[in-house]
């Protein structure tokens, strides 16, 4: 698999191949189109407790500990998806403020499970 993470304002042109998703609760109007995977994607509760809390520590504990949880329906989807390009996309400029890094470790992670190799390009 080659995984692809970007933030909206950053979506290279190389996505043609790709499958794109939004891993974001919203996305922008001009990315409407894409579906958004809520495998990967916090929960509503979440996004509105950081939105009113800004606590990004308390939001990352919390969406490692979601994607915990989701573990084997991750093995699942990343074993059904091993010969695509995916590119994930959400909001954060800065993928270290973001949990596209915890997505991307996770799905790498799965991968090593279930005998996937996944090829991170993060950002």
């Amino acid at each position: 698999m080659k995984l692809m993470t970007r933030n909206f304002d950053n979506v290279p042109v190389k996505t043609q191949g790709y499958t794109v998703y939004a891993i974001s609760t919203t996305r922008p109007q001009r990315f409407r189109d894409i579906r958004t995977l809520y495998l990967f994607a916090p929960t509503f509760e979440m996004q509105i407790e950081f939105n009113k809390t800004k606590d990004s520590r308390k939001f990352m504990g919390n969406m490692t500990s979601e994607l915990k949880q989701r573990a084997s329906s991750i093995e699942d989807w990343v074993a059904s998806n091993s010969n695509k390009n995916i590119c994930l996309l959400c909001w954060e400029a800065g993928i270290e403020s973001c949990h596209r890094r915890l997505v991307a470790e996770t799905i790498k992670q799965a991968g090593e499970k279930v005998g996937v190799t996944v090829m991170l390009d993060a950002g």
